[in-house]
C-alpha cells in the first residue's frame, strides 16, 4: 500500500505532458492570464515629440498582456491624484480627471493581445509637456512606468521687412510668433556672420507660445543679403527669411556728410548772426556821429 500511495504522488510522463500542453492552449487563449498574477509595465518609447494642435501617443507594454477588465489603469502627472485618464474595470471615471484634459484624453488598444496600453493627447498645448506616469493595478498587486512628452511650437517663416529709414541707413524689423519652447533670434549675413542687432525686444509669452521682435540698421550702400534666423537649438528647428538690399535702399548722403551739412548750416548761421550784430553797432555809431555834428552847426550860426 505504502508503495502505491508512492507513486501516486508522482505524476506519469503523460499526465505531465497534457498539464503542459494545457497551459500552453490556455496562454494562447488567454494571452492575459498570469499563473502568478503579477506583470511588469515599461515604457514602450521612454520619450516621445509632438507639436502643438497635434496628436501624441503615449505608450506602455504590460508583460504578460493583461486583461484591462479586470485593472484599475491610471495615467496621471507628477503625484497619483493629478490624473490625466482613469479607467476601473474597463469603465471610464471622468470625476478625478483634471479640466484640462477632458474631451483631449482617450486610451487606445489593451486588450488586442499585444499588451500595449496607449494614451492619446489630442490639440498638444506646451503646458502639456512633462511626464507621465501609467499605473495599472489589479486585486493585490501594481506597476507602473513613466513616459515623456516634449512639445514643440513651430512658428511661421519670420516676416522681415523695412521700416524706413534711421541714423544714415536702413532700418529692418523681424518678426514672428507661435515658438515654443523660447526661440533664439539673430541677424546673420549671407556667409552666415551674426550681426548685431540693433533693438530686440524681450520674448513675449501668450497661452505658451512666445513671440520675438529685433531691429537692424544697415549702413552698407553696396547690395546686400540679410537673413532673421529664428531656432530652437534643444529641437534642432529653425526658420529663416532672407531680404536683397540694392544701393536704391540706403540714403543718397552718409550720415556723415548729414553731420557735416548740418555742422556747416550752424556755422554759417553765426557768422550771419555775426554780421547782423557788428552791422548793426556800426550803423547805431554812424548815426551818433550825425546827430553831433548838426548841434555844433547851430550854435554858430
Amino acid at each position: 500500500m505504502a508503495s502505491l500511495a508512492g507513486k501516486s504522488q508522482q505524476p506519469g510522463p503523460r499526465v505531465c505532458a497534457s498539464a503542459s500542453g494545457l497551459l500552453f492552449l490556455l496562454s494562447l487563449l488567454f494571452p492575459w492570464s498570469s499563473v502568478s498574477g503579477q506583470f511588469s509595465a515599461r515604457a514602450q518609447v521612454p520619450s516621445v515629440a509632438g507639436l502643438v494642435g497635434d496628436v501624441a501617443k503615449l505608450s506602455c507594454l504590460l508583460t504578460p498582456p493583461q486583461s484591462l477588465a479586470n485593472l484599475e489603469v491610471r495615467w496621471f502627472r507628477g503625484s497619483y491624484e493629478f490624473v490625466v485618464l482613469l479607467k476601473e474595470k474597463g469603465v471610464d471615471q471622468p470625476g478625478p480627471q483634471l479640466p484640462q484634459y477632458r474631451g483631449r484624453s482617450h486610451l487606445l488598444s489593451g486588450d488586442n493581445g499585444d499588451g500595449v496600453v496607449t494614451l492619446q493627447l489630442k490639440d498638444l498645448r506646451p503646458g502639456d509637456e512633462g511626464n507621465y506616469t501609467c499605473f495599472f493595478r489589479s486585486r493585490d498587486f501594481y506597476e507602473q512606468a513613466v513616459v515623456e512628452l516634449n512639445v514643440t511650437g513651430l512658428g511661421p517663416a519670420p516676416l522681415l521687412q523695412v521700416a524706413g529709414h534711421k541714423a544714415g541707413g536702413v532700418l529692418l524689423v523681424c518678426s514672428s510668433e507661435g515658438w515654443y519652447p523660447k526661440p533664439n533670434l539673430q541677424w546673420r549675413e549671407q556667409g552666415g556672420r551674426v550681426l548685431p542687432a540693433q533693438k530686440e525686444l524681450k520674448p513675449q509669452e501668450n497661452q505658451g507660445l512666445f513671440r520675438v521682435q529685433s531691429s537692424l540698421i544697415l549702413m552698407e550702400e553696396a547690395n546686400y543679403t540679410v537673413a532673421c534666423h529664428i531656432s530652437i537649438a534643444q529641437r534642432n528647428l529653425s526658420a529663416e527669411s532672407r531680404i536683397y538690399l540694392t544701393g536704391l535702399f540706403f540714403p543718397k548722403f552718409s550720415y556723415c556728410l548729414m553731420s557735416l551739412a548740418v555742422l556747416l548750416a550752424i556755422f554759417l548761421s553765426l557768422i550771419l548772426l555775426v554780421a547782423f550784430l557788428f552791422w548793426k553797432h556800426w550803423k547805431s555809431r554812424g548815426e551818433g556821429v550825425s546827430g553831433g555834428g548838426q548841434e555844433l552847426g547851430g550854435g554858430w550860426v
